[in-house]
């Protein structure tokens, strides 16, 4: 559920927080004299503002209380900062509503469509998660026929060099701010990683690398783009899964394709 976010960070709670006091702000700021009844205009404004500070205080203990003092004080200054940067920004948002309102809202739906677009190309896992199953169809002279079912659903038949295979995948952490997208970590499954013994030394190895198919659309550009600017996106970090050694493996046989906790990838016979 995305409300239990709630619980494991002080983020949701300060930007809530954070809006309370823009809000407050923008309140106190504004003028009541030219309204048709300065005195009732004045008393409505002043309980606004008491009723803003007060939700705000009260998210700031929650920020702190809720998911635990530790959390909180892991990063007092960062977290502080956060504040600040959104109270300042739902108060320039309220304030001058034509000047930033407008664009504000322009760039936090393109953020949102953005992050949305990134999300579809990636999957969520906690724990050991099943991302794929093979079944081998056929070898024969150094070419493998399998099927490969996505545990999102997608199949492919893949006919190629090399009759011992591994997967490869990326693995894609994001920090507690974005606890909002549901889980901490996420996996790409990128592709099949083929190797032929008879081909290769002992001393080099050349895999044939089969990539997962998918559609070259804008889902794809934003994955490619946040992947070649993570260094200058915060709170993203992408790794490279631990990959096993190909498996050798026997015709009409099923394998079942899995990413651990650790970040390793496993490939293992059912």
């Amino acid at each position: 559920m995305i409300f239990s976010v709630f619980l494991i960070s002080p983020y949701p709670w300060l930007l809530a927080a954070g809006f309370f006091t823009g809000a407050a702000l923008n309140k106190l700021l504004r003028s009541s004299k030219k309204a048709k009844d300065p005195a009732r205009a004045k008393e409505r404004k002043r309980s606004l503002i008491m009723l803003f500070l007060f939700c705000g205080f009260v998210t700031l203990l929650c920020a702190l209380f809720v998911p635990g003092p530790d959390k909180f004080l892991k990063d007092p200054v960062g977290l502080f900062v956060f504040f600040l940067i959104i109270a300042a920004i739902f108060f320039l948002a309220l304030r001058f509503k034509k000047l930033f309102g407008i664009p504000i809202a322009v760039l936090f739906v393109l953020l949102i469509v953005t992050i949305f677009l990134f999300l579809q190309a990636i999957v969520a896992f906690t724990g050991e998660t099943e991302i794929a199953r093979v079944r081998v169809d056929a070898i024969k002279d150094g070419i493998i026929k399998y099927e490969l079912m996505l545990s999102t659903g997608e199949t492919e038949v893949v006919v190629t060099e090399g009759v011992n295979f591994a997967p490869e995948a990326k693995l894609i952490i994001f920090d507690d701010f974005f606890v909002f997208f549901g889980a901490k970590t996420w996996y790409r499954f990128d592709a099949m990683l083929h190797y032929d013994p008879a081909k290769s030394s002992a001393t080099e190895v050349t895999f044939n690398r089969h990539p997962i198919k998918r559609p070259q659309g804008i889902t794809e550009a934003v994955y490619n783009f946040v992947l070649e600017n993570q260094g200058i996106i915060p709170g993203i970090k992408t790794l490279q899964g631990q990959i096993t050694y190909p498996l050798p493996v026997r015709e009409g046989s099923t394998y079942i394709i899995t990413v651990q906790n650790d970040g390793g990838v496993e490939i293992r016979e059912l």
